[in-house]
């Protein structure tokens, strides 16, 4: 008999070797025939079985990551030898990057043993509505109609705003509501009036309540 280089096996978490399959690190004796002829001889053998764990992959979003349209974030990589970004191919572990959308930052990273883990990240857009806090329907030419802002991946349903007594004065399913502070052609008298919104944002609906002054 005679020794030979000892056999070995590697794989990311678990690897199959002979037919068996292994998960944690073994070492054993192997015996093998060789047939050199016209004699028969063994091989003694070890065989080394080497598991190596997946990279701990994580994305860390820095300021947050639900944050205004047009703001800048940094978005972090780490838990592994070396990064790739799916939406712009690049190798960094940092990236800044100005948000425009609702998006999802997905990062490949490859440990020490080329072993890779995949991680993905969101990042939602803040949904911003504002109403003004005064608006004066004289006819003036100036903030004479209530406008409703909105930012952000949302929608509008519908739009209702009520009088002190809780009555309906305005009522709109358009996206883009506006009011002149006219209810069945009279004009609204000055006072403090509540706005409803209901919208949908990124896939969910919701309702939205604030408040504003009309002034004559």
């Amino acid at each position: 008999p005679y020794s030979k280089e000892d056999d070995s096996a590697k794989g990311c978490t678990k690897v199959e070797y002979r037919g068996q399959l292994y998960k944690k690190d073994t070492s054993f004796a192997i015996n093998q025939k060789k047939l050199v002829f016209p004699y028969c001889d063994s091989i003694n053998q070890k065989a080394v079985i080497k598991i190596y764990p997946y990279p701990k992959a994580k994305i860390t979003i820095s300021p947050d990551t639900l944050v205004r349209e047009g703001q800048m974030i940094d978005i972090q990589a780490s838990g592994g030898y070396s990064y790739r970004w799916a939406h712009t191919n690049s190798t960094s572990s940092l990236l800044e990057y100005k948000i425009t959308e609702t998006i999802v930052f997905t990062v490949t990273v490859t440990g020490d043993n080329q072993c890779e883990s995949t991680v993905s990240q969101i990042v939602n857009l803040i949904p911003i509505i504002e109403v003004p806090k005064v608006f004066s329907p004289n006819n003036d030419g100036n903030n004479d109609i209530l406008t409703i802002f909105t930012e952000g991946n949302l929608t509008i349903l519908g739009t209702k705003i009520f009088n002190r007594w809780g009555q309906v004065v305005f009522e709109s399913n358009d996206p883009n509501p506006k009011w002149d502070g006219i209810f069945k052609g009279d004009n609204q008298p000055q006072g403090s009036y509540v706005i409803q919104i209901e919208y949908i944002h990124n896939g969910k609906k919701a309702i939205y309540t604030g408040a504003t002054t009309l002034i004559r």
